[in-house]
């Protein structure tokens, strides 16, 4: 392609569309669903090295972008569970970090705000009010 990615599955009309694999130069690998040549539907992104924070992605796409319940894995193996609004967690959502502790409760933007619970490995737990990921 154009832009130095392979694509390999089905075509209609000269566009990817339906079930297919592309990777780009970067090493992203995205298999899922195509609507005229864009992710769209159910998908898994593995996201290669022009990507800092995602490791991967598997979920809803809309128009190319994370849009709809997800799983994404952060490079330092932070795992957030949840809606996805144009590429952002957004909504109830769980996030579960390295170090065992687990959040559930509500995000946007990405930012943990307003109410959720934090339970830490010791056992301890807050449950409250959060604003931009402080209790």
């Amino acid at each position: 392609m154009r832009d130095g990615s392979y694509y390999e599955g089905d075509f209609v009309k000269g566009e990817m569309n339906g079930k297919g694999t592309r990777t780009w130069e970067d090493g992203t690998v995205y298999a899922g669903a195509f609507v005229m040549g864009e992710k769209h539907g159910y998908g898994e992104c593995q996201y290669g090295a022009r990507s800092v924070k995602e490791a991967s992605y598997k979920g809803d796409f809309v128009s190319n972008v994370r849009h709809g319940f997800g799983e994404m894995t952060l490079r330092d193996l932070t795992v957030i569970n949840g809606e996805f609004i144009n590429n952002h967690p957004e909504g109830h959502c769980t996030i579960s970090y390295q170090d065992g502790s687990e959040f559930s409760g509500n995000v946007v933007r990405g930012a943990i705000n307003g109410l959720g619970e934090i339970k830490y490995p010791d056992g301890s737990a807050y449950k409250g009010s959060f604003v931009d990921g402080v209790k």
